[in-house]
């Protein structure tokens, strides 16, 4: 019995332990699912955390990105204030610069210069102009200009209301062409053949009164000019009226001066026989010489008034010591050296270039030392005074005198020629000599005397 029992425990046994383990096995399944279930929630928790954390970066971002938009805008924005804040320090900068130069230069020419170089240059314009009226012609005059052929522009006139600037002229008002090709008023091509693109136009007025007009032309970068701009020009052109209207001024009382001052000197000289037409022909001579020497119109301007004046001082000396034809005492010989101090000092007060004062004071000094009056040496002398020493000796030398008769053309360049260096300076002297000689052959010599 027990033999026949046994396999049936042992095989109940086997079947008991698969059960059990297939029980433990299910236990190990629904932990494991458990587990899995578990990590699954916690997965999709954690998915969704990450999506939220993504969308909470994609509003960030898009936050992010409309700051930046904004700041970009405002960067733009500070930028472009920045620019017109630049521009207006440089207009103000150069407002105060025109009224600061303006105020303290009293150079007719060198205002002309400023007055046009100073706008051209902040507002970039290829050509500028300034036309001065001429009230007894009714009309404008070209005075200076910066971008334009030099001999094509000078003293070149244009009518009141004929082209912009005349427009500007006739209205009083500043004037602003930003296209000439879009409008039909005034012509594309300029009456001295350059081509116009963008313009600004301003008058000068002291009050209700016209001094001139100021024209800028075209613009470095090929941008056309803008209202700002031609404002500007017209708030500029306003700051230089009274210095402009100050040195014309000026200009006409020296004139002025001066022309009473020929005038005392012509009368003097028609008084003196051996004199008369001395000052005409020594400007002459000077200017002759100083233009093969190529001066400068300014340079030539203050020969020509040296010129007229050299002997200005001689209105103090007797017109007996003048035309004494004996010799002359120690003190009437001290009378005489003293005459181009005397111009120097009747000068002085008037406020006439200072070079025109010097010329006049040292057109009797010499290379040497031994002229007079203060004995200055080479180096000490302006060019414009050995010039006039040159000029004034050689026509002393061919003019009758009271105590001589003249010498010839030639006699009188060989004298010159033998002082060359002591009395004379050497290179004045061959230019002169080259005047001499060319006016000889021509028969142009004879008219000076005439």
């Amino acid at each position: 019995m027990p033999l026949i029992r046994f396999p049936l425990l042992k095989e109940a046994s086997r079947h008991f332990r698969f059960f059990h383990d297939a029980v433990s096995d299910l236990d190990h399944l629904e932990q494991y699912q458990q587990r899995m279930h578990t990590y699954e929630k916690k997965e999709v928790e954690h998915l969704r955390e990450k999506e939220d954390l993504s969308r909470q970066l994609e509003q960030q971002l898009d936050e992010v990105n409309k700051a930046h938009g904004v700041v970009s805008g405002l960067n733009a924005d500070l930028e472009e204030k920045n620019r017109s804040l630049n521009d207006a320090i440089n207009r103000l900068s150069a407002l105060n610069q025109i009224s600061r130069m303006l105020g303290l230069e009293h150079d007719r020419r060198e205002i002309y210069r400023m007055l046009v170089a100073l706008p051209r240059e902040l507002m970039g314009a290829e050509i500028g102009h300034l036309l001065l009226y001429d009230s007894d012609k009714d009309n404008l005059v070209m005075e200076y200009s910066q971008g334009l052929r030099e001999n094509s522009s000078s003293k070149r006139r244009v009518e009141v209301g004929n082209g912009m600037a005349g427009w500007v002229a006739k209205s009083r008002k500043p004037l602003l062409v930003k296209d000439f090709s879009a409008q039909d008023i005034f012509s594309t091509t300029s009456s001295i053949g350059y081509r116009r693109k963008t313009s600004i136009s301003a008058p000068i007025m002291i009050k209700d009164d016209l001094i001139g007009v100021l024209t800028l032309i075209n613009k470095d970068d090929g941008q056309p000019f803008v209202e700002e701009e031609c404002t500007l020009l017209a708030t500029m052109t306003s700051e230089a009226a009274m210095a402009l209207h100050n040195v014309l001024l000026l200009e006409k009382v020296q004139k002025s001066y001066f022309s009473m001052v020929q005038s005392l000197i012509t009368a003097v000289e028609a008084k003196d026989v051996y004199t008369r037409g001395h000052s005409e022909r020594v400007t002459q001579y000077s200017l002759l010489i100083a233009e093969q020497m190529n001066f400068t119109l300014d340079q030539m301007e203050v020969i020509q008034q040296a010129g007229a004046l050299h002997d200005i001082g001689k209105i103090t000396v007797e017109l007996a010591i003048l035309n004494k034809p004996a010799g002359l005492t120690t003190d009437e010989y001290r009378k005489i050296q003293i005459h181009p101090d005397v111009g120097y000092r009747i000068l002085q007060p008037i406020d006439f270039n200072e070079t025109v004062k010097l010329a006049v004071l040292q057109h009797h000094e010499r290379p040497d030392g031994k002229g007079y009056p203060n004995g200055y040496l080479s180096n000490q002398i302006l060019m414009e005074a050995r010039i006039l020493a040159a000029a004034d000796a050689f026509d002393a030398m061919t003019t009758k005198r009271p105590y001589r008769d003249p010498l010839s053309v030639e006699a009188a360049m060989e004298e010159m020629e033998n002082c060359s260096g002591t009395q004379f300076d050497p290179e004045v002297v061959a230019v002169l000599r080259k005047i001499v000689d060319a006016m000889s052959s021509s028969g142009a010599m004879a008219s000076m005397y005439a």
